[in-house]
């Protein structure tokens, strides 16, 4: 990487990468993406999965960063007005008769003709450009799919322009394929809904989500190391409560980072009438704000959130937790979640 004009190209290409909302959730939907199916996770910085993530990333961005542009975001949420309706090329056919006609009628001088002519050029115009995004977005989905494929045949992760990811351009692309589909088949469904306020302190369709996703991953823990296990204290890091009696019969508040995840408790713990919160609350917000309205994302943030939830039961410093002994983790429970491998 260290040849001048590759360098130029890449920061070229990254100087226009940003600009949309559907840009940056595609991208960071590959990063979720890529450090799941290719199990890179890990909590140093310089160990290596961070630094095959940061090629691989490289590599995603290399295709698709340049094709980032802010108009993408108004074509995703109008899509629906097009996919099915009207084609890439059918859009594109129009444009250029549109031109062709108001060629014609300036040649006539009909001011009346020229201006309903350049009113269908613009309407036409719009149709076109719009194509364009759609494809581009599809394009995104291409990049992602061949990237993470090709990555996990790679003992060593290539350069980016190395022509071993054989992933086409993105003008040969449209040309052979040009697709135009959601990034992901889970976005084709409502996100789930959620309000940071909890109006009514109630759960919201994501809250309640991520509650059985952790339930389901605690019975399956349980199913398969019951008799090794503690449940009283999976139990206990769930919904302790904010306060308990103390030795002298008083009762007492828990610190704040000892209470349990679904546990709600106000946001004053000397004002029990004050708002309540959680900690679920507050991962839910964050993977409200982070999703940007992609119910993929929502999913993805989630499971990594389960599979912390995961690590923190397996964790070697929780071992006299949540253990009566040491066991070994099975094949069934790092098929499920992956980044207890590195506890193997």
């Amino acid at each position: 990487w260290e040849d001048e004009e590759f360098a130029r190209e890449m920061l070229r290409r990254i100087q226009y990468a940003g600009n949309s909302q559907s840009y940056s959730h595609a991208y960071r939907d590959f990063e979720l993406a890529a450090i799941n199916y290719l199990g890179l996770s890990g909590s140093d910085i310089f160990k290596s999965p961070h630094l095959k993530l940061n090629r691989v990333k490289a590599a995603y961005t290399y295709y698709t960063a340049h094709l980032d542009r802010t108009s993408l975001d108004s074509s995703d949420k109008n899509r629906h007005k097009y996919i099915g309706k009207i084609t890439p090329k059918d859009a594109l056919d129009k444009f250029i008769l549109a031109k062709e006609e108001l060629e014609k009628a300036k040649k006539t001088g009909d001011a009346k003709k020229i201006a309903k002519a350049e009113a269908e050029v613009e309407k036409t115009k719009i149709d076109a450009d719009i194509m364009d995004d759609l494809q581009r977005i599809g394009y995104l989905k291409y990049v992602k799919g061949r990237v993470l494929a090709k990555a996990k045949s790679f003992a060593e992760i290539p350069d980016p322009e190395a022509s071993k990811w054989d992933i086409m351009p993105y003008e040969e692309w449209k040309v052979k394929d040009g697709r135009m589909e959601p990034l992901d088949d889970r976005d084709e469904l409502e996100p789930f809904d959620h309000d940071p306020k909890h109006p009514n302190n109630k759960n919201s369709k994501l809250d309640e989500d991520l509650i059985n996703r952790i339930n389901q991953a605690k019975s399956m823990i349980i199913k398969e190391y019951g008799k090794h296990l503690k449940p009283r204290a999976i139990e206990r890091y769930l919904n302790r409560s904010f306060k308990e009696p103390g030795r002298n019969g008083k009762i007492r508040l828990v610190k704040r980072k000892d209470i349990g995840y679904f546990t709600r408790f106000p946001i004053d713990p000397k004002n029990p009438k004050s708002k309540p919160t959680s900690k679920l609350w507050s991962r839910t917000n964050d993977i409200h704000s982070a999703a940007g309205g992609k119910r993929s994302l929502q999913i993805d943030l989630m499971e990594r959130e389960v599979s912390n939830f995961v690590e923190t039961i397996f964790l070697p410093s929780n071992r006299n937790r949540f253990w009566k002994k040491p066991v070994s983790l099975s094949a069934k429970i790092i098929k499920k979640f992956p980044s207890l491998a590195k506890y193997l």
